[in-house]
């Protein structure tokens, strides 16, 4: 009401005197006040053409363009002030606000210690160069210019909130949440502040007060979208996402132009496998603010869940170029390298990432899985313990170091990591099934059963676990359990090739040759050069009289097995697959022969297999030239070989693993 009044006066003034350049300008702060800028910008404008020296006039014209966000208007009417005035330490202070709003940080801290050069202790000017810092990540910087505002002004609520939301980036809550509190404190109606107390109190898991504080500042402003979404925040933090969704879609209903906003409701529904509203969502992001590097990330990451790696790459690559300091999307744009097949771009990517943040875990753990897959064991496995050093409860970096372990053989150490990482995350199937996958290579093959279960129990859609229970039933003859859990395995994939060819396996156990040679014929249309589905299918043919048909599939499985060998002499298991191959084709003597040379290198489960494999031929055909002499040889060499043992507590269940 008394700016109303005091406009009602100076326009009286104005008609009194229309040449009053100061009643002009009196009047356009007072019309800025209410928030009508476009009426107080014409008042200056006509202020400065009666005037055009008028100083207070053009800095105050500056500052109503700043609100109008004509910031290259603003800082060009800045400038004139200034020229005029080189030594006014407030027009500093205002275009370099303006260089703010505009990300121009090196410029908008240049005009702060050219204010701060005026006035040392100029508080103000000292906390928007702290901000102008934060947001240019030097940290160090702008901690020591908010310490020193506070130092001069305790109180400074503006210095408070920077400097907490400097400690929040750098994830120091304790200290965050004590500049938030005593900046509510000191004045109990800053909604930003009680905003940003919430956020740091969700981080610390206090959410009752979390939520207190968000409601408060709901409250102070109910139409604020920023204000609202930190209360979306607690929920998120809490895993109420259906609730913070529903906050996100208020904030934006009241500020339908901000992306933040519509990045963060994707980053919501992506939580809530909602993928095509999360894309959704992140495109308007996008659509708003083109180079918005977080917005390309965020679409990126929902694109790589959903399997599609080429839009992932194209967005990864995208908020790389944007942002090339952001170690999160060059790590996940290395992992998506990874799942393309493309290796030593991944490693390049994952590498640069750790170079920006020595501490990140996670891509330490993924570039380790980079490694295994391209048998950099050593290189794999030094980065799994540093993922491990680094982040002791990654039960995913603990289940990658026990797959390496897997491969290398030392199984009892795969099974220490696989029970750690069911310790830490009892619903980790992939740990369980791990875990199956041990025992089941040392033949304890009910307890390999008995955790697949429990890894199926948690995900009833894991079709790997599956297949690997019908393969523990298989081995222990349990033949109708094994096809139910091979045809729940292929109805979950239908190209499942070890699927298929395994249960294969089970009808050439049960005698029926002809869904053998099917199963066997469509693993190998899924993978045509798989030598082992060849001798499969080869053996189901000979077993039915189909002679001629498996003396092809066994020359070419044979020559596959050969290759291999040329490329890698040092793959016991391959050695051992040739053998039988050998053997079933008649060549007794080479057969003996290879299984001599691969006992050379094969440890007890290796040797066990062979005997498995050996057991199957002589089933389904009896006994052929060599293979009881062959068989002789095998079991003296599992007796001489000191199979692994590990000791464990038995089968276990959800329940009495947590108890």
């Amino acid at each position: 009401m008394l700016e109303h009044d005091e406009i009602s006066e100076l326009t009286r003034a104005i008609e009194r005197d229309p040449s009053s350049a100061e009643a002009y300008a009196e009047r356009g702060e007072a019309y800025e006040k209410l928030g009508q800028f476009h009426e107080a910008l014409d008042d200056f404008d006509r202020a400065l053409e009666i005037d055009p020296g008028h100083e207070w006039a053009l800095a105050k014209r500056a500052e109503v363009l700043e609100r109008l966000e004509r910031f290259d208007e603003a800082v060009e009417a800045y400038s004139v002030a200034l020229a005029l005035d080189p030594d006014d330490a407030w027009s500093f202070i205002g275009r370099g606000e303006t260089y703010l709003k505009m990300d121009r940080y090196d410029d908008a801290i240049a005009d702060f210690s050219r204010a701060l050069e005026l006035d040392s202790e100029y508080t103000y000017a000292l906390a928007s160069r702290g901000s102008a810092y934060r947001r240019a990540d030097r940290v160090e910087e702008a901690i020591a210019d908010l310490d020193r505002a506070l130092e001069i002004e305790p109180d400074d609520t503006w210095a408070l909130y920077e400097r907490g939301v400097v400690y929040l980036q750098l994830e120091q809550f304790v200290e965050a949440l004590a500049d938030f509190t005593l900046a509510v404190a000191v004045n109990p109606d800053d909604a930003w502040s009680h905003g940003r107390r919430a956020e740091v109190l969700a981080e610390l898991e206090h959410f009752d007060d979390a939520l207190e504080s968000a409601e408060r500042a709901i409250m102070l402003c109910p139409d604020d979208g920023w204000i609202v979404s930190c209360r979306a925040k607690v929920f998120q933090r809490m895993g109420e996402l259906d609730k913070a969704a529903a906050d996100f879609t208020r904030a934006i209903d009241l500020d339908p132009t901000d992306p933040w906003l519509f990045a963060h409701r994707a980053e919501t529904y992506h939580r809530m496998d909602e993928s095509e509203k999360a894309l959704a969502d992140f495109t308007w992001a996008i659509d708003m603010e083109p180079e918005y590097a977080w917005a390309h990330a965020g679409r990126g990451d929902v694109y790589r869940s959903l399997e599609r790696n080429t839009e992932a790459l194209r967005d990864f690559t995208r908020a790389v170029e944007l942002d090339p300091g952001d170690a999160w999307a060059v790590a996940n744009r290395g992992e998506t390298l990874r799942r393309m097949g493309r290796h030593a771009e991944a490693l390049a990517d994952l590498s640069l990432s750790i170079d920006l943040d020595p501490s990140y875990a996670w891509a330490y753990a993924e570039r380790g899985e980079t490694y295994r897959e391209v048998e950099r064991h050593e290189d794999a496995l030094r980065d799994f313990d540093r993922a491990l050093d680094l982040d002791p409860g990654d039960d995913w970096a603990l289940v990658r170091r026990g797959e390496l372990y897997q491969v290398l053989g030392r199984r009892a150490e795969a099974l220490a990591d696989f029970e750690a990482a069911i310790a830490l995350n009892e619903e980790n199937s992939r740990a369980w099934s791990g875990r199956a996958e041990v025992f089941f290579e040392l033949g304890e093959f009910e307890e390999a059963a008995a955790s697949h279960s429990l890894a199926i129990e948690l995900e009833p859609t894991y079709a790997w676990a599956i297949a690997c229970r019908g393969d523990a039933h298989r081995v222990m003859g349990r033949h109708r359990e094994a096809l139910a859990d091979f045809d729940r395995s292929l109805a979950v994939d239908p190209e499942y090739g070890w699927a298929v060819s395994t249960r294969g396996r089970v009808y050439l156990g049960l005698g029926d040759h002809r869904r053998a040679v099917e199963d066997f014929t469509r693993a190998l249309e899924l993978e045509p050069t798989d030598d082992w589905y060849r001798y499969l299918r080869a053996l189901a043919c000979e077993a039915s009289g189909r002679h001629d048909e498996a003396q092809v599939d066994l020359y070419e499985a044979i020559e596959i097995a050969s290759h291999i060998r040329e490329r890698w002499p040092a793959d016991m298991h391959n050695v051992f697959n040739l053998a039988i191959y050998h053997l079933l084709a008649g060549a007794s003597a080479e057969a003996m022969r290879l299984h001599r040379e691969a006992l050379e290198g094969a440890d007890a489960v290796a040797v066990r297999e062979a005997l498995r494999d050996l057991d199957e031929l002589t089933a389904a055909l009896g006994d052929r030239p060599g293979s009881r002499e062959i068989r002789r040889l095998l079991a003296d060499a599992l007796a001489a070989k000191s199979a692994e043992r590990v000791v464990h507590e038995g089968p276990r269940t959800l329940t009495n693993m947590a108890s």
